[in-house]
């Protein structure tokens, strides 16, 4: 397939590799979006929509899926290990996505050093601040 020059319906962040991305080989995306490392922890999730397309998982093993939760569209994506993996993935979502405001939640684990944070405490961050 020949690469097409210059921002094409809207992948201007990424290479222009239409029809699919380039990472994530996939043509579109929902505007809801659960994110996290594990593709293993995605298709757990998958089981719990009430509907789903057949998962999408192309040569860099990103498990991709577009399904319904309670008649509302929603996409699991797994982007593998580490902020480097979802700086690659993130921009590709967002150019695949039909809705100028999509929600992109990350599911995942961490490690911290608060003394005031326990072992398996929720962590909710709220901006991309330090």
């Amino acid at each position: 397939m020949a690469k097409q020059k210059g921002p094409v319906l809207g992948r201007w962040l990424t290479f222009p590799t239409l029809p699919a991305s380039c990472h994530l080989e996939i043509e579109r995306i929902n505007q809801y979006v659960i994110t996290g490392g594990s593709h293993g922890r995605m298709r757990r999730l998958a089981e719990l929509l009430d509907t789903h397309d057949e998962p999408i998982i192309g040569d860099r093993e990103h498990y991709v899926v577009n399904g319904i939760y309670r008649g509302v569209p929603i996409s699991l994506v797994s982007t593998g290990m580490g902020t480097s993996s979802c700086t690659i993935v993130l921009p590709e979502l967002v150019e695949a996505s039909l809705s100028p405001e999509m929600v992109i939640l990350r599911l995942g684990t961490c490690g911290g050093l608060r003394t005031y944070q326990n072992v398996g405490a929720w962590v909710v961050s709220m901006d991309e601040s330090y």
